[in-house]
């Protein structure tokens, strides 16, 4: 029997092996994750983490490569709930900081932590209140099961001179460190990650080559703040996507109370410094939490979520369209520059692409709960 039972086993890892090959520059352990600060889904069921107080990246590779066709949606009422359920704890326990949608199984991947989420306010973020080290899946069905981080295939690499521990508050009185990774993309076998850096002009966005090396662009951002009448260096970007347009590479970027700036990739040198296009100013007393592309009837449009403010929807051909950008203040709550459309979508959170007819949300509801719930591109 035994010699039989190595057979299997040996047959076993060999096939695991070969279903699941490890990927150039991964190991296998437990990476030392301390703040889950944002995460986003790169090729091949690869799950990038950015970590502000380590001030690193790490790429897991999740295995999750079984692909899903459906274009239906997901709903999962009581998220709270049910991950405190899960987790053993109350809902009043439960903080969800970020979401990230793997774009070959659609199955949603939502950072956790254990903090008490009646500290979250106007302007207090998730990050802000605790420190996420729980990933938990939302599978087929909505039934929930964390993802493990111990013993698994992953990569990283660790930010240059990103914001010292001690330099300082943000206006939401939380470390200046909770900002040295605001948000992160993956785009054209690079990972582009925003946040706070320790030079003299503090926003920044560094390129990394994937599979990670020890090479970094690393930029300073300079855009007009049309509610502050200035322009600023200190704000980091909140949220970001990439973008191709007549054949160059662009990013589009949100920052708090609420500018939308634009500037193309090829400006970006490693120690320069980048001014970007602000092409609207959305109106104070917002932070921009999630932005996406998608299309619908055959036009890609920008979808930005908010703090307090309604889902906002851009046509990206207006963004480009605009020859000049922002150069003299917006007084109060006003907004200036390219139009928007205000969706009927009180309490959106996050927003994840699903599929080519649903957008994944987090929405807290009237009762005070946060579901999880698709958006139809046919209405929104």
């Amino acid at each position: 029997m035994k010699p039989l039972l190595l057979t299997v086993l040996s047959f076993l890892i060999l096939s695991t092996y070969a279903n699941h090959p490890p990927k150039p520059g991964f190991i296998t352990g437990t990476p030392d994750i301390q703040s889950i600060s944002t995460m986003e889904f790169g090729p091949d069921g690869i799950l990038f983490i950015g970590d502000s107080y380590s001030g690193k990246i790490v790429a897991v590779d999740t295995k999750d490569i079984t692909e899903n066709t459906t274009t239906e949606g997901i709903k999962v009422e009581d998220l709270h709930g049910k991950i405190a359920a899960l987790l053993g704890t109350t809902a009043d326990n439960i903080i969800i900081h970020d979401m990230a949608v793997n774009p070959i199984s659609q199955v949603p991947y939502l950072a956790v932590s254990k903090g008490n989420r009646r500290e979250l306010g106007y302007w207090r973020l998730p990050n802000d209140v605790s420190k996420a080290n729980l990933i938990i899946k939302v599978n087929s069905g909505g039934s929930m099961e964390e993802f493990s981080l111990e013993n698994i295939s992953y990569s990283e690499t660790t930010l240059s001179s990103i914001i010292e521990m001690d330099k300082g508050e943000t206006y939401r009185k939380s470390s200046l460190r909770v900002d040295a990774i605001t948000d992160l993309v993956y785009f054209q076998n690079k990972v582009y990650v925003t946040g706070l850096s320790n030079e003299e002009f503090a926003s920044s966005i560094r390129i990394l080559d994937f599979p990670f090396n020890d090479r970094q662009n690393a930029s300073s951002l300079e855009v007009y703040h049309a509610a502050h009448g200035e322009y600023e260096t200190q704000a980091p970007v909140r949220t970001f996507v990439p973008y191709e347009h007549q054949g160059a590479s662009h990013l589009i970027t949100a920052y708090t109370c609420t500018p939308l700036a634009t500037f193309p990739l090829d400006k970006l040198k490693d120690g320069g410094l980048v001014k970007s296009k602000t092409v609207a100013e959305f109106g104070a007393g917002n932070i921009p939490m999630d932005m996406i592309v998608y299309q619908k009837n055959g036009q890609d449009y920008l979808m930005i979520a908010n703090s307090t403010r309604n889902l906002m929807r851009v046509k990206i051909e207006d963004v480009f369209n605009m020859d000049t950008g922002l150069s003299s203040e917006v007084e109060g709550f006003d907004t200036a520059g390219i139009s928007f459309v205000s969706l009927p979508s009180n309490g959106v959170q996050q927003i994840s692409y699903l599929n080519s007819k649903n957008i994944l949300a987090l929405v807290l509801a009237p009762n005070g709960l946060v579901d999880l719930r698709s958006l139809s591109t046919k209405w929104f």
